[in-house]
């Protein structure tokens, strides 16, 4: 859980929101269909808390959970977002963004990093 304060050295890592944005036409009138673009990014904590190996349907999978603590109340945050880490990691939210302190000055999100097809 979130501290009341969260210091700025524990802000280690730059994250990115992006959004999957659809529509417009390639220059020969095709369709360009669905794609992710960079919506805001922010320093954050990024905390693994835990992670899962299974066998699932004769094929290797994992899967790796993060809480990401980061300041400011940012309302334009959504669980249909994605959330790029450092080292190109592409990780889905899979919660609401939450106030743990009821003030506005934090929000946490708990991502999850899937893995298979090994």
């Amino acid at each position: 859980m979130a501290d009341q304060y969260l210091l700025a050295s524990r802000l280690t890592s730059r994250i990115t929101f992006q959004k999957k944005v659809s529509g417009g036409r390639n220059p020969d009138g095709s369709p360009k269909g669905e794609e992710w673009v960079d919506h805001k990014s922010t320093w954050a904590e990024v905390i693994t808390i835990g992670g899962e190996e299974g066998r699932r349907a004769l094929a290797d999978s994992a899967e790796t959970r993060y809480r990401v603590t980061f300041r400011g109340y940012h309302k334009d945050i959504e669980p249909s977002m994605r959330v790029k880490l450092g080292g190109g990691k592409t990780v889905a939210i899979t919660s609401l963004p939450r106030d743990p302190d009821g003030r506005g000055v934090l929000l946490e999100l708990n991502l999850i990093e899937r893995q298979g097809d090994v």
